[in-house]
């Protein structure tokens, strides 16, 4: 540790006096270093929103920019002894009626 003899000649306490000179610009690198701590923070939390956002877009959409999935045709049968219907893809739209008059023996 130094020796300091601070102001023993001229009676002027130097060490406040420079202490006092030096706090404003501390202040001032203080403020930046706030600043510096907030705006990692906002990257941070930037970082994980991108991260949710491109899980979602993978995941998600994903599954949904297939076509084959919106194309899905279901089928109802009242009688399945009586006849099957088996669609695809490409089967047109809307509800279709089959009466069975008779049926072969």
């Amino acid at each position: 540790m130094p020796n300091r003899i601070t102001g023993l000649q001229s009676g002027l306490d130097t060490e406040s006096l420079i202490t006092s000179m030096v706090s404003r610009y501390q202040q001032k690198v203080d403020k930046l270093t706030e600043m510096q701590k907030k705006h990692t923070w906002k990257q941070n939390v930037w970082k994980e929103i991108n991260k949710q956002v491109l899980s979602f877009y993978n995941d998600t959409l994903g599954k949904m920019k297939y076509t084959g999935a919106y194309r899905i045709k279901k089928t109802f049968v009242s009688n399945a002894n009586a006849a099957s219907v088996v669609t695809g893809e490409n089967a047109m739209n809307g509800v279709h009626k089959m009466k069975i008059t008779s049926i072969a023996s």
